[in-house]
């Protein structure tokens, strides 16, 4: 099977725009802020953990993974991510002055 060729033009990207936009959105100080971060945070885990087990069942339909194999290479693996994000988080949201390119 042979498949189509894409072609993607600089134009169809509009990196200034959207760089433009950002930029905006983000001198509104409309960004979440840590109260509200740290709630999503915790909603995403007791999800993960009330769901557990419709997870391995969806896991062992679509790749075959047993509910051992599942917990130790996703299940596991994000909960450490979120406990490693929610520890970092109010470091991560300090204000800090760095130089760019631009």
């Amino acid at each position: 099977m042979k498949l189509p060729v894409i072609c993607i033009r600089k134009e169809d990207f509009m990196l200034e725009q959207i760089v433009a936009a950002q930029k905006d959105y983000f001198s509104k100080k409309k960004t979440l802020p840590y109260a509200a971060r740290m709630n999503a945070l915790n909603a995403l885990e007791k999800s993960i953990l009330k769901y557990q087990d419709e997870i391995y069942e969806a896991l062992w339909q679509d790749l075959n993974k047993s509910e051992t194999e599942a917990f130790m290479t996703e299940v596991s693996m994000v909960l450490t991510e979120l406990k490693y994000v929610k520890r970092h988080l109010k470091r991560w949201m300090s204000a800090e002055i760095v130089s760019t390119p631009f």
